[in-house]
């Protein structure tokens, strides 16, 4: 199925504009500059960034330096090692970035002295001449020598790693994007964001970091607790919060070809409302819709307007409540509204809300349900054709032959020999 191209250049000459003046934005950051791009998720993020990037090699004086999916890295219990095993090839860190794995890795020297104590005082345990206290004391001033040493060490690691970096950008502008930090592990998330802080406050560095800003808010209380002000904490990382606002569920997707689009996208969009569909499964629901309306159009047959949003909303009951279609198609429609009646739940609440609501100007949700119950079995014979002509069997059945025709206008008609449930099923997989 075509994707048709949405156009997000605005977006992208705004935010180009904020990194060629820079200077202006910063708050955090003395020398260089980091971006929050702030979307929930399927907001399209992604689609974004990768326009931005080639909307960026056009530019001159200004690179990509990097593209990083954190997500793909966080089973690392330390986020330094894959963040510059990332950027290596780039800077060329050599024995330097064993160094700095090394020395980023938390309590790395006193894990090694408490493992060593320990050891000692498995072995002279019995023995009455030695006192523990006294190696314990030397210990922990090995300890502290040690740790010092480290730290002018990677102090060193640190600033040549730094005047790399500022050669690289002072030829150009280097921008690097982060993308997935709010899908990884808290801590991997916050190890993350102090590589950024401490590491790359360079002159003419930008970073660009995707996120949905609440969750990584929520992630930072997992680690920190529930009682800190995650707003005020984030606010030191970054320096300016670009918001992406989220396209809606048909922008992305070609309709040119399909009838009565502006009030069938209407219906949708009621339907999402109501049923408190994400933005990602109503995506992925009427992106399925259109898929199945070109391909039964390519074979002569047109879905009308009810018709499509019937299909769309049961679509969206197999996408986003399964037992719901399964009951329906199992003609178990009553039971089914016996239960959410008895549920006083918002949801419950909204979905029978929803059920009594109209889906053309005679019929609401639910007496279409309730009539596709009744009627699931009959074979469905057509819009222009009529039960009582055909099947005279039913004729002692009024109210089978008016169900039968009244669910022709909310079923596409595919092919002979079929029953409405069978109908479905064909059309719905």
């Amino acid at each position: 199925m075509e994707q048709r191209k949405v156009s997000r250049d605005v977006d992208i000459d705004v935010l180009l504009e904020i990194i060629k003046n820079r200077d202006n934005y910063k708050e955090n950051s003395e020398n260089g500059l980091v971006i929050l791009l702030n979307g929930s998720w399927g907001s399209g993020k992604t689609t974004f960034l990768k326009d931005f990037k080639e909307k960026v090699d056009k530019e001159e004086g200004i690179d990509i330096f990097s593209i990083y999916n954190s997500y793909e890295y966080d089973f690392y219990d330390n986020a330094y090692l894959p963040f510059f095993a990332a950027i290596e090839d780039k800077i060329k860190l050599e024995t330097d970035y064993a160094k700095l794995v090394k020395y980023t890795t938390k309590n790395s020297i006193s894990g090694l002295l408490s493992s060593a104590y320990a050891i000692i005082n498995g072995y002279i345990k019995n023995k009455s001449d030695i006192d523990l206290n006294d190696i314990k004391d030397n210990m922990l001033g090995i300890q502290s020598e040690e740790a010092l040493k480290s730290f002018e060490d990677f102090k060193n690691v640190k600033a040549k790693f730094q005047k790399k970096m500022q050669r690289k950008c002072k030829q150009k502008t280097q921008i690097f994007i982060i993308d997935e930090l709010d899908r990884c592990k808290p801590s991997f998330a916050m190890e993350t964001l102090e590589i950024v802080k401490h590491f790359f406050d360079i002159n003419n560095c930008v970073f660009i970091i995707a996120v949905d800003k609440l969750q990584l808010q929520e992630s930072a209380k997992t680690i920190y607790g529930q009682e800190m002000d995650s707003e005020i904490y984030f606010s030191k990382f970054f320096d300016y919060q670009f918001n992406l606002y989220p396209l809606n569920f048909c922008d992305v997707i070609d309709t040119s070809d399909i009838l009565d689009m502006e009030e069938i996208v209407n219906k949708t969009t009621e339907i999402f409302n109501l049923l408190n569909v994400s933005l990602r499964d109503s995506k992925k629901i009427f992106r399925d819709f259109v898929s199945k309306y070109k391909r039964f159009k390519s074979d002569g047959i047109i879905f009308g307007k009810e018709q499509s949003i019937f299909i769309i909303f049961l679509l969206t009951l197999k996408y986003t409540d399964l037992l719901f279609y399964t009951e329906l198609m199992n003609g178990n429609f009553n039971a089914f509204e016996k239960k959410i009646m008895n549920d006083n739940s918002t949801s419950s609440i909204n979905y029978y809300n929803f059920l009594l609501m109209n889906i053309d100007n005679r019929r609401t949700y639910k007496s279409i349900c309730l009539t596709l119950s009744s009627a699931l079995n009959i074979e469905y014979i057509g819009e222009n054709r009529r039960y009582e002509n055909l099947y005279p069997k039913l004729a002692g059945e009024s109210h089978k032959i008016e169900l039968a025709n009244e669910l022709c206008n909310y079923i596409p008609y595919i092919k002979d020999k079929l029953t409405y449930k069978q109908t479905i099923k064909e059309i719905i997989y």
